[in-house]
């Protein structure tokens, strides 16, 4: 019997750690394959490759391409497989940065179609963290991105823009509840699995067993991994700052570029242009940090609450149909 787990985020939920610390560390042991989502040498990632499967699965990359990588999955020996990426709750079939939605749960479909016939189970974890936190570190992760759209914009801007009220709640990104849905319906509600981020900090021992009755491991041994260190933390600067990750010298220079080609060029010429530069002469640039860091203004309180009252409704949703503590969700933010 052969096992695939799919962990597919979200951003700031502990993901890096997840891959870096657990993950890498269960491959270096024997106890798992770990699929190399990046398709480099990496002495953290395994040798089977699944960017192009990935790539495919977010609508960013052709079916043809994953053939080669497919055929190596039935080389695996391991009884348990993982791919972690967080983009598959991200990116999607006509995915842009600047019009964040929902339609990542759509993904469910693909990964099901394209992945069962080389596996017996497939399961899903998804890891979720209460919205009124997770938006400002995840647009701190994103900034670079989401300024190469529009220099002007603002964290403020920004939340106004992609959670507006005219938006319909299922089109909104960071519906944990629609996501579930999606899965649950691709693979049962049995095989999608829900880690809570906050457990990490007030109830580890429930994030551990979890995790571990799934990895078929202890959860002391889980623990020992996971604690080494924490990665990719987005950090609070004092004075309601986040620090996001710096810049490179190849991120702003496609984001003086990149507005005028598109105008210019048609998109069928546009998008594998950028990917030439990104994986050529961005790829040199990106080492090159134009800044130390960079430091964004923090939700307020009120926007806080609003964030929260925003996907209260989803929120509660998802805790019944997994009959979590409604308490517990509560004091994590969740809903008031």
């Amino acid at each position: 019997m052969k096992k695939l787990i799919v962990h597919i985020g979200y951003a700031k939920t502990a993901t890096t750690s997840l891959q870096l610390n657990l993950f890498s560390s269960l491959r270096q042991k024997g106890k798992l394959e770990y699929l190399n989502h990046l398709n480099r040498k990496d002495l953290n990632l395994g040798d089977i490759y699944c960017k192009n499967i990935v790539s495919y699965i977010t609508g960013m990359g052709e079916l043809e391409k994953c053939e080669g990588e497919l055929r190596k999955l039935r080389e695996i020996k391991h009884d348990v497989s993982i791919i972690s990426a967080e983009t598959l709750v991200t990116f999607c079939e006509g995915f842009t940065w600047d019009n964040l939605n929902s339609h990542a749960s759509r993904n469910a479909v693909k990964i099901k179609s394209i992945l069962s016939p080389y596996f017996d189970e497939i399961h899903i974890i998804m890891t979720i963290r209460a919205q009124q936190t997770l938006i400002p570190s995840a647009y701190a992760q994103w900034h670079t991105q989401i300024k190469s759209i529009d220099k002007t914009t603002t964290l403020s801007h920004w939340l106004n823009d992609t959670f507006s009220k005219s938006k319909d709640d299922r089109e909104l990104m960071f519906n944990f509840d629609q996501m579930y849905t999606a899965y649950s319906q691709s693979f049962g509600h049995e095989n999608v699995n829900v880690l809570i981020y906050e457990d990490l900090k007030y109830d580890k021992l429930q994030f551990y067993k979890q995790l571990a009755l799934l990895l078929n491991i202890m959860p002391d041994e889980l623990e020992s991994l996971l604690e080494i260190s924490l990665q990719n933390k987005t950090l609070n600067s004092g004075s309601n700052k986040l620090v996001a990750e710096a810049p490179s010298f190849s991120d702003v220079f496609l984001s003086y570029i990149r507005p005028p080609l598109k105008k210019l060029l048609p998109k069928r010429l546009f998008k594998p242009l950028r990917s030439a530069y990104v994986a050529s002469i961005g790829k040199v640039l990106s080492v090159i940090k134009v800044k130390t860091e960079v430091c964004i203004d923090n939700l307020t309180e009120e926007e806080k609450s609003v964030i929260q009252k925003r996907f209260a409704a989803s929120n509660l949703n998802l805790a019944k149909k997994l009959n979590l503590d409604l308490v517990k969700l509560k004091q994590y933010g969740y809903f008031n």
